[in-house]
């Protein structure tokens, strides 16, 4: 799926049925989307409507559903509708998130690692990003990748507005700023270039004053990119470095930046 509702609310209630979630690139090819299905153990597909050609080749043996939170044919909101709406009891054990691999060393794998047990990965993050509660969020990358995902669980967890789009457009996301009164931003370094590339005068245009942080992971940022940015910006840039299999690794704070 892109970004929407649709996975998120599925990833939520394979957590409370204790299953795991193993959360496939949208990048794929119907090879690639079958090969690590099958690898993966995949038992129930839910895809957005315009990768069913794509998808056509995965056997999930309880059923393949369509998220097509637009239309009427949802099959999320149909599944709903028709279930119990009392809470089914606690699972026996708790269902894991499962992402993959960047895939630099074949096809992309299931990265195996310890759940964490506490806060320290949370607490660690909040302590040098001013995310608050009751705020809003922004976010660019897709869902599937490791640091869009964190950013908007941390997002709900706070009881913050959370705001997806399916595809990336810079001034989008600029005029998204001021429309929500966004507090944080999460982005890659080439989202962060492409705003700059829109221009200070189309920038400058939006009202950005609410922006607090502005969290970029996932690649390198280029030190004149991060510096362009706090200069049109502010100082809100905070720089993440982690991996797939280890999470978040050290943050570089605007001060740092």
């Amino acid at each position: 799926c892109r970004n929407h509702r649709g996975p998120l609310i599925v990833a939520f209630a394979a957590s409370r049925a204790g299953v795991n979630a193993v959360w496939l690139n949208t990048a794929f090819s119907a090879r690639q989307a079958a090969e690590v299905a099958n690898r993966e153990g995949v038992d129930l597909l839910v895809h957005d409507v315009e990768f069913t050609d794509l998808v056509a080749d995965i056997e999930a043996r309880h059923g393949t559903f369509v998220a097509d939170i637009d239309s009427a044919s949802d099959d999320l909101d149909a599944l709903a509708a028709d279930a119990s709406p009392k809470a089914p009891p606690a699972p026996a054990k708790q269902g894991r998130i499962i992402l993959l691999t960047s895939g630099t060393t074949g096809t992309p794998k299931g990265a195996p690692r310890a759940e964490p047990r506490s806060f320290i990965l949370p607490g660690g993050l909040l302590e040098r990003l001013p995310m608050r509660a009751r705020e809003a969020t922004i976010i660019g990358p897709p869902l599937f990748h490791g640091t869009g995902l964190l950013i908007a669980i941390m997002t709900i967890a706070l009881g913050s507005k959370l705001v997806l789009r399916r595809k990336f457009e810079a001034e989008q996301l600029v005029a998204d700023i001021e429309r929500h009164k966004a507090t944080t931003v999460c982005v890659v370094p080439v989202m962060l270039q492409r705003v700059l590339g829109l221009g200070d005068d189309t920038v400058r245009s939006y009202d950005t004053t609410s922006l607090r942080a502005i969290f970029c992971a996932g690649s390198q940022l280029p030190a004149a990119v991060a510096t362009a940015a706090q200069d049109l910006l502010g100082d809100v840039v905070y720089n993440l470095y982690g991996s797939t299999e280890v999470a978040l690794a050290t943050m570089a704070t605007p001060s740092d930046i």
